[in-house]
């Protein structure tokens, strides 16, 4: 099969937000997704306006990055960032939406000093939060979240992508291809469960696990001091934390990033503050890796990969049950 590449349109104002858009260009480069935005475009705004919603139409998803500026409106009085989120909304566009977790701290400079585009900033920001959304407080953790949700997007909800004209394949061999890969899936699927079942002695009772208690590691900045305190949880809720980072195979800096996000959240702590030892950390997914529930893969890009047997667990995890 000839390569797909995605189509991904990034929607933010510019000029406060030019380190973060240069970070979120650069993972989607390097996740070979095609980036398009705003500033690729003519001044004019009618025809602005009506090729930014032909290119919204052509992409396949839809990024939306949210600092302290409501930015440029248009003559009815609604920033142009609003109405390209609102076009992808109703044109059904996998939506993804990052705002900024301290909205407060953002520095003078790039925040909004007229009380009228602060309204309509906070407005515009309530309504991104309602639908699937991250914070971010830098750059970098901008483009950890990126890459994190857009490559769960794109195994979840893959797009129709762009295949370069001389690769196409014609549709007689497209359907043997999907005819190989139904039989491949069925072989994965008997593997799985297969090394699922040899794998269920290593679950015995002398592994710590389900709801007995762990005590993690953490250090934690407060006011300039770094102390070291322990976070006492059970092993089925730091699973709660890891098993969704590693349902499709994620490498181990954003494995790590992502639990940490999740520890600090339960702390009530800005990500930024906390940061898990590594000696703890390693002890956690060693224990999850020895319980059969996550395989560290090494085959392609290495990283982290949910079992069989780790989906039934978490499944069963957030499941509701009877009172």
């Amino acid at each position: 099969m000839p390569d797909k590449r995605y189509q991904v349109f990034i929607s933010s104002t510019l000029l406060d937000l030019r380190d973060e858009r240069q970070q979120v260009l650069k993972v989607l480069l390097e996740l070979d997704c095609i980036p398009a935005g705003m500033e690729l475009f003519p001044a004019s705004d009618e025809e602005r306006w009506a090729l930014i919603r032909r290119v919204i139409d052509d992409s396949d998803y839809y990024v939306v990055i949210v600092g302290g500026r409501y930015g440029s409106i248009d003559p009815e009085g609604i920033s142009y960032t609003e109405l390209e989120y609102d076009y992808a909304v109703t044109a059904n566009k996998p939506v993804l939406g990052f705002v900024h977790a301290n909205p407060e701290r953002i520095e003078l400079g790039k925040s909004e000093k007229d009380d009228i585009a602060r309204e309509k900033l906070a407005a515009f920001r309530a309504k991104v939060q309602e639908r699937v959304c991250r914070t971010w407080a830098t750059p970098e953790e901008l483009a950890a979240a990126v890459t994190t949700s857009l490559h769960q997007l794109m195994t979840r909800r893959p797009g129709v992508g762009w295949i370069r004209g001389d690769t196409a394949v014609p549709p007689e061999v497209r359907a043997e291809l999907a005819e190989l890969r139904e039989r491949v899936m069925v072989a994965q699927s008997t593997a799985a469960e297969a090394a699922d079942t040899s794998a269920k002695t290593l679950s015995d009772e002398s592994l710590q696990q389900g709801e007995d208690l762990f005590n993690l590691a953490v250090q934690v900045a407060d006011l300039g001091v770094l102390q070291t305190m322990t976070f006492q949880r059970t092993w089925n809720y730091f699973f709660r934390i890891v098993g969704p980072l590693a349902r499709e195979k994620t490498p181990e800096d954003l494995v790590r990033h992502g639990f940490t996000r999740g520890v600090a959240e339960e702390m009530d702590r800005p990500a930024t503050r906390v940061t898990v030892v590594s000696s703890s950390y390693n002890q956690v997914m060693a224990q999850f890796e020895a319980l059969g529930l996550l395989a560290f893969e090494t085959s392609g890009l290495p990283g982290w990969l949910i079992t069989p047997r780790g989906r039934r667990a978490l499944a069963a995890a957030f499941a509701l049950r009877r009172a």
